[in-house]
């Protein structure tokens, strides 16, 4: 298969093959070295017996089609895993176990799968055409569904689960209104088993502790990440579906999905009656015993689930379920902390430490008694994953109970709508305002903290910040390391004399006048996954602790919605100052002397580029062939990051390992000097910064820059966040 792309800076026009996605090469027309960008399935492409003609929409693990099957002429639904899924082999595993799954089930309201396969690297399933809309479809169209339609609708979703449960064990474990469609006719229709799992099934793709599924319409069981689901698990999330389809809005929403996920473990539901008179108290009855938070106290069985509903449409009260307890409530002391790894333990401290009254952090001991030391020790990939999902899982489950506000903490803020999207764990919500501040004691001093951090061991202010804030924080959620940087003024870009300059580097002036919070590191591949569900990332051999890259702008995008907590990318000028951290030269350990391209003895200590980027971990990029390396090696990459000097105010990889995405539009700098620049360009394509493990020394300098479309997905391309402070 053969796809055309567009050269970033002449827009020549490149055909090439659809298998050399990531690789480096070089425009034909311009001679500009470039990165082949991922090659996308379209309109008339053909996959297998599989001809695709019109995109319907596209959702989490990919785009969906109308297609043609050719040996049969008839219409199909085609779903493509995306390219950069498709290098990861827990995707793939998903994807191709949703079609092994589907194949197995025969039944009316279920969607048919009638095939499975891979066409150079592109893995589809093909299954029925249904005609219609998804109940999502229609909640944005009309706001609700008449109450007698709702209860018809899970009725039916209802009885095709009852199949699947006795014929196969199977549980579906992401039920919503975007997984059920209704074609043309009225006919109801169970799709999506990409989450779906026979009890008793290991198929060895989740973590332990893992959670898995929609926010919005999750069971409290999943929110916590436990592996002992049920029936009942699934009764929750068709009862969270019923409620959105009657009110027009989920139970819970929430400013990020962490929030979402303990309202359902914690917080009472807004009764359906409270939010439309409308609905009745026979189905608000319905919706309560099907929503209870303890599994015990729901319905037993999709049979019990059904006849209940009949009564309902029969305009009388819904029975209790047979299991039901006098109380649905869960008490949150309850939940035990045995089992959990080292590491999710360590976690829990963190955020202890975070929320508890103000304790020197030379006081506070890790999980087995030891000082926590300033960064998390380094464990293999799947067990930091493991860790950090239970570590989730368990805060979930303590709620607040841990949180002791002291004297010298900011109040509590307001109550904020935000994060209120459908979609799985990993997609992106708005963003969220900042949290406030806190005080603590860090060394015998009185610090503030963004309210969503914890200040890392020994971080009082150094004599340079003269702010108050703290050196370096934590982000409780997510582990990410940040830096606090001053406000200050600078000279942006290269000197003309300077060695490799290119001409969009003009100087001027620049100041700040806010001071922010910028990632210790880039994000890595751990951080990516904790955050959106999966790691898009080539070079997974370099570990979890390597950058996370593969990922577009927009994609960072969706990173930090998803995040919350008012992440983002910095701004160049953000970026650029951070990184001279006080200089003026070329890289902030002085001048760079350049000998055949590759060749920049002073970059060696700090930076990892296309002259020292060797790797011995299956997956490295062939390097044989380029010119002028410092060092000789064959195969080159992504390394774990924190493992070259710093910069002077602490951050680490700044220039090298992986180009990291800006917030700017690319464009001419300013000849006058500015304020808080906002960015420098209007134009379509997005600013990156620092260099990467593939590129020649003139390209690790502090000055310069790039460019690349927003969508395009790049194999040495990551990013580095940035956190505003009050």
């Amino acid at each position: 298969m053969l796809f055309v792309f567009q050269c970033p800076a002449c827009q020549a026009s490149i055909e090439t093959a659809a298998d050399v996605s990531g690789r480096q090469s070089q425009c034909p027309q311009c001679q500009r070295p470039l990165v082949v960008p991922e090659a996308r399935v379209d309109c008339g492409a053909t996959l297998g017996d599989f001809r695709l003609e019109r995109r319907l929409g596209k959702g989490g693990m990919g785009e969906v089609f109308l297609g043609t099957q050719l040996s049969v002429d008839r219409q199909v639904a085609v779903k493509v895993l995306p390219p950069a899924f498709a290098e990861n082999r827990d995707a793939v595993a998903r994807f191709l176990h949703e079609g092994r799954l589907a194949a197995r089930l025969d039944h009316h309201h279920i969607v048919t799968v009638h095939a499975a396969g891979e066409d150079c690297g592109h893995y589809y399933l093909a299954m029925a055409y249904v005609d219609g809309e998804s109940l999502d479809q229609r909640l944005r169209r009309d706001g609700v569904v008449p109450e007698p339609e709702a209860l018809a609708i899970v009725r039916t979703i209802a009885d095709a689960l009852c199949y699947a449960w006795d014929e196969f064990k199977l549980l579906h474990r992401d039920l919503k209104p975007a997984n059920i469609m209704v074609d043309r006719r009225g006919r109801v229709f169970l799709m999506d088993l990409g989450l779906a799992k026979s009890l008793g099934e290991d198929t060895g793709m989740t973590l332990s502790g893992a959670i898995l599924g929609t926010p919005q319409y999750m069971s409290p069981e999943q929110a916590m990440g436990s592996s002992q689901l049920s029936v009942q698990t699934d009764v929750y999330s068709l009862g969270a579906t019923l409620y959105h389809l009657v009110v027009g809005a989920p139970p819970f929403t929430g400013e990020s999905a962490l929030k979402v996920l303990s309202q359902h473990v914690h917080a009472p539901w807004p009764p359906p009656r409270s939010r439309n008179p409308q609905v009745s108290e026979a189905c608000s009855a319905l919706i309560g015993a099907m929503m209870a938070k303890a599994p015990g106290d729901r319905y037993a069985g999709w049979r019990e689930l059904i006849a209940d509903i009949d009564r309902v449409l029969a305009g009388a009260a819904p029975a209790a379920p047979s299991g039901a307890a006098s109380s649905g409530a869960v008490e949150a002391g309850a939940t035990r902390t045995a089992g959990l790894t080292p590491q999710a333990l360590a976690l829990l401290v963190r955020h202890h430490q975070a929320e508890a009254p103000p304790t020197p952090a030379a006081a506070c001991p890790s999980a087995d008694g030891s000082l926590p030391p300033a960064r998390r020790p380094r464990v293999g990939r799947r067990q930091w994953l493991a860790a950090a999902a239970a570590a989730a899982a368990l805060l979930i489950a303590l709620g607040g109970a841990l949180a002791r506000r002291g004297r010298g903490d900011a109040a509590p803020p307001a109550s904020r709508a935000g994060y209120s999207g459908g979609g799985p764990m990993g997609q992106a919500g708005p963003p969220a305002p900042a949290a406030p501040a806190r005080l603590v004691e860090v060394a015998g001093q009185r610090v503030r903290v963004p309210g969503d951090f914890h200040a890392a061991p020994d971080t009082a202010p150094e004599p340079y910040t003269g702010t108050g804030w703290a050196r370096e924080v934590v982000h409780t959620a997510t582990g990410i390391a940040m830096v606090y940087v001053p406000a200050g003024s600078f000279t942006m870009g290269s000197p003309t004399a300077e060695a490799g300059r290119d001409s969009d580097e003009r100087q001027h002036g620049v100041t700040l006048t806010r001071g922010f919070y910028l990632g210790k590191f880039e994000v890595t591949q751990a951080q990516w996954q904790s955050v959106m569900g999966r790691n898009p990332s080539q070079f997974t051999g370099a570990g979890a602790d390597a950058p996370a890259e593969m990922v577009s702008w927009d994609d960072c995008q969706a990173f930090c919605r998803t995040l919350g907590e008012g992440f983002r990318l910095p701004t160049e000028a953000e970026w650029e100052y951070a990184c001279r951290a006080g200089t003026t030269t070329a890289i902030y350990t002085g001048p760079l002397t350049i000998v055949d391209t590759n060749n920049g003895m002073e970059l060696d200590a700090i930076a990892w580029y296309g002259g020292n980027s060797r790797v011995t971990y299956e997956g490295g990029f062939d390097s044989s062939a380029w010119p002028g390396k410092q060092h000789r090696h064959d195969r080159a990459g992504t390394h774990p990051v924190g493992k070259k000097q710093p910069n002077a105010w602490g951050l680490y990889d700044m220039l090298g390992n992986v180009w990291e995405w800006c917030q700017d539009g690319y464009g001419d700098y300013p000849s006058e000097a500015v304020t808080d620049p906002a960015g420098s360009g209007t134009g379509s394509d997005r600013v990156f910064r620092g260099g990467s493990w593939n590129r020649n020394a003139k390209y690790c300098r502090v000055a310069n820059r790039d460019w690349n479309p927003p969508s395009n997905r790049l194999i040495n391309v990551g990013c580095r966040l940035v956190r505003s402070v009050p």
